[in-house]
């Protein structure tokens, strides 16, 4: 990710939802393997050092604050001066699809999950020899491969009168 310089609220790029970590410093141009870059609380900075939004730097990054909030936005420490450029592990918004033949934008492991939901959804449209029953077990495991409790879901569905 390429911060932007002379502030301190940097955003993910394009089609970005949420940040996982950041990593380390990649410098000016991203060749160089800096120092780690830590997660830290906004609140431990505003307590303990005050005055820490006037803090620049040139060269590297040592601290960023996140929170689930404003998934698309993170704050750096200190503040760069120069685009530095940080390696960070973030998710982005698949591209749609737009054609039937187009490739899915994913990596290979999602393959199955996707396969699952698309059973589910077949399963269950409101049409004629609708199966809720077997197009939930397909859904109970497209969360399954994802690590989504499935709970809340079927409470959902239940709620609505879907099932």
């Amino acid at each position: 990710i390429t911060l932007v310089a002379n502030q301190f609220i940097q955003s993910l790029p394009t089609g970005g939802v949420a940040l996982s970590q950041i990593l380390r410093n990649r410098g000016v141009g991203g060749a160089e393997n800096g120092p780690t870059i830590t997660r830290a609380e906004k609140s431990t900075f505003d307590q303990c050092l005050p005055g820490w939004e006037a803090h620049t730097t040139e060269e590297k990054i040592s601290n960023y604050f996140y929170t689930l909030e404003a998934p698309t936005l993170f704050q750096v420490y200190p503040i760069p001066t120069v685009a530095l450029i940080v390696e960070a592990i973030w998710g982005k918004t698949p591209d749609p699809i737009t054609d039937g033949n187009q490739a899915i934008s994913l990596e290979d492991t999602y393959g199955p999950a996707i396969k699952e939901y698309v059973l589910f959804r077949l399963l269950t449209m409101e049409t004629e020899g609708a199966s809720y029953n077997k197009g939930l077990g397909h859904l109970s495991n497209f969360y399954n491969l994802l690590g989504i409790k499935l709970q809340n879901q079927i409470r959902g569905l239940q709620l609505r009168g879907e099932i």
